[in-house]
């Protein structure tokens, strides 16, 4: 692929989509579906078991840790129709902004885009194609492809080195997971949500993408 002037590199949670409810209503409204008493403790069960199962890269975490939990608290439900439940409940909770698709897909007529995230590729892919956005990105980078996970700069150095451009503008809500990983590689960012003089712009809100194309092009 021939560089361009610019490359955008955006996170997804968060960004380029939200959540309402937020990840643990969505988890107690599930427990509830199930006839399950929506406890803290079983949330952090599952928070605890997500996180041990991501970070030794196994190929279905969110099944594995669904299974520890009925496992940890001696639960009658099945863990798979549990794990798929939550799934589907986190896509139906899930939403684009006002003003995203448009932004991403005008951007994507003149720059290459990708999306540097966290969470597991294969889940995530799933919610770019629900979001319909997906038409819109040339590429999706995650702990998967680079066996390391945020702030670890690993994940935008690989989609910098996919997708080349002269210089890339880094778009996420996080400080520790997009803003800092983004300056160590001399990248340019927007911090959405969020404010820190570090930051080349920041935006109360993901409505507020729309200001990339007055800020960048």
């Amino acid at each position: 692929m021939t560089p361009t002037d610019r490359g955008y590199l955006f996170d997804l949670d968060e960004t380029l989509v939200t959540y309402d409810p937020k990840p643990a209503g969505i988890f107690h409204g599930v427990c509830a579906d199930y006839g399950l008493a929506a406890s803290d403790d079983l949330l952090a069960t599952f928070g605890e078991a997500i996180r041990e199962r991501s970070a030794s890269f196994h190929p279905d975490p969110f099944l594995a840790a669904m299974r520890d939990v009925v496992a940890t608290h001696d639960l009658s439900v099945d863990p798979e129709r549990l794990t798929a439940h939550l799934l589907r409940a986190e896509i139906a909770a899930m939403s684009v902004p006002d003003g995203v698709r448009e932004t991403l897909a005008t951007l994507a007529e003149r720059h290459p885009v990708g999306v540097v995230t966290g969470g597991h590729g294969p889940v995530q892919r799933r919610k770019l194609d629900h979001a319909g956005l997906s038409s819109s990105v040339d590429l999706l980078v995650s702990p998967v492809e680079t066996r390391a996970f945020k702030p670890d700069p690993a994940l935008l150095r690989l989609a910098a080195e996919t997708l080349p451009a002269d210089r890339y503008v880094v778009v996420g809500d996080s400080v520790e997971g997009d803003l800092e990983p983004a300056l160590e590689l001399g990248f340019d960012v927007v911090l959405v949500g969020d404010e820190d003089d570090r930051a080349t712009v920041c935006v109360d809100s993901p409505t507020e993408l729309r200001r990339l194309r007055e800020s960048f092009d």
